[in-house]
């Protein structure tokens, strides 16, 4: 476990107004990975999740996205980092042993990234692994915050304080042209999370909201709008107008 432990840690980026969702995100993570390997840190501002299990990281005044996580990876030493958000939230059992696999391709290939799932999939197939492929650095979201394996190094040099998360995703992108190790992604899901996320633009998706009462989960609804039934049955019969909203 110590050795694994040295390798890559996982990072659950949040900070306070979005502490009414942890209980969900941590309920349904422990849930679908209990054998996970790794030691968890969670990004806050002043707020504790009461959890031994989770080591929380108190950044302080909210400084922006970037700003946040520059701080909060000065208490991560691990080369490695797996990137999370508080709202993916996890709705089946995590494959341990393909994680470390990909985790090992990321050392072994010296890789910027490996992007857990395929958002987007990548655009060039590597030979000798179909479940692989390169992503094209400079592209639109070529740097994505979607759940991913990144070189702790490479991930802070595509920071900018005071960017958001958004931004990281955008200007980041063309940032990447600048990293010399390549970008890979998976063409299957290696974490299995509801469409990319489970609250935007600071409302709970209607899908997000079944999946907590499927798993037994109680939503404090007074916390934050949930999207209605007819709302989210437009965004599924019109995925690209939801894509542009992400």
């Amino acid at each position: 476990m110590d050795k694994i432990n040295n390798k890559c840690s996982i990072i659950v980026s949040s900070c306070d107004k979005y502490s009414d969702i942890w209980e969900a995100f941590f309920t349904l993570f422990f849930r679908y990975w209990p054998d996970c390997p790794f030691k968890i840190y969670l990004i806050s501002g002043t707020k504790i999740y009461p959890d031994s299990r989770v080591s929380v990281i108190l950044v302080g005044e909210d400084k922006q996205w970037a700003s946040n996580i520059r701080a909060a990876l000065q208490e991560v030493d691990t080369p490695h980092l797996l990137y999370l958000q508080e709202d993916y939230l996890f709705k089946s059992t995590i494959d341990t042993k393909r994680i470390m696999n990909l985790l090992d391709v990321a050392m072994k290939h010296n890789t910027s990234c490996v992007r857990l799932v395929p958002a987007p999939a990548p655009d060039m197939a590597l030979a000798q692994r179909p479940d692989l492929g390169e992503i094209t650095k400079g592209k639109l979201y070529s740097v994505s915050l979607q759940a991913a394996i990144w070189k702790k190094d490479t991930f802070e040099s595509l920071l900018v304080d005071g960017e958001t998360a958004w931004d990281m995703e955008i200007n980041g992108s063309k940032r990447s042209l600048a990293v010399a190790e390549p970008f890979f992604g998976v063409y299957d899901k290696a974490l299995d999370y509801p469409d990319r996320t489970a609250v935007l633009r600071g409302r709970w998706l209607y899908d997000a909201i079944e999946l907590c009462q499927k798993e037994g989960i109680k939503i404090d609804e007074t916390k934050r709008r949930v999207e209605s039934r007819s709302r989210y049955l437009h965004r599924v019969a019109r995925p690209e107008r939801f894509k542009q909203e992400i």
